[in-house]
């Protein structure tokens, strides 16, 4: 009898973890189609001039005409040029909805939001010290048990 409700965890634990592994591969690949407005995908296939595109990513370069903007996509880097004065400074990480223009240009923006660099990280620390209290209060009160295969409270 334990065999076999151990088996059966074991088959439901890999149940679940291959849905959940088939839904967020679905999400990653099908994500950009299912979006309100055209992104980098659409972008580098078959570059919708005139459309309202959403471009996010980080700035590196500021000039009189506007400031350049990169981000990677599929590990390709994606420069895009924007005709706006830059509200913030260098490193400054923004998300933004503008007209495609031809070569990687954007122009008319309707919407931005900028997100300072330092500002950015800052939430991605944050974050990883919520996940390590998580874990430390999670280890504290639950321990694994390897013969029933199951977390136990302490």
């Amino acid at each position: 009898m334990l065999i076999d409700s151990q088996l059966k965890r074991i088959a439901m634990i890999l149940i679940l973890g291959t849905m959940i592994i088939s839904i967020n591969y679905y999400y990653g690949i099908e994500s950009n189609k299912h979006l309100n407005y055209p992104s980098y995908g659409a972008i580098l296939d078959y570059y919708p001039v005139g459309e309202l595109v959403y471009i996010q990513g980080s700035v590196i370069e500021m000039d009189s005409s506007g400031y350049t903007i990169v981000d990677k996509y599929h590990n390709q880097p994606v420069i895009i040029n924007v005709s706006r004065k830059f509200p913030g400074k260098l490193g400054d990480h923004i998300s933004l909805l503008g007209v495609l223009e031809p070569s990687y240009h954007v122009n008319d923006v309707k919407k931005s939001h900028v997100m300072s660099g330092d500002k950015y990280y800052f939430s991605l620390k944050r974050s990883l010290v919520a996940i390590i209290f998580l874990l430390i209060v999670f280890v504290y009160y639950w321990k694994f048990d390897f013969k029933a295969f199951i977390f136990r409270r302490r």
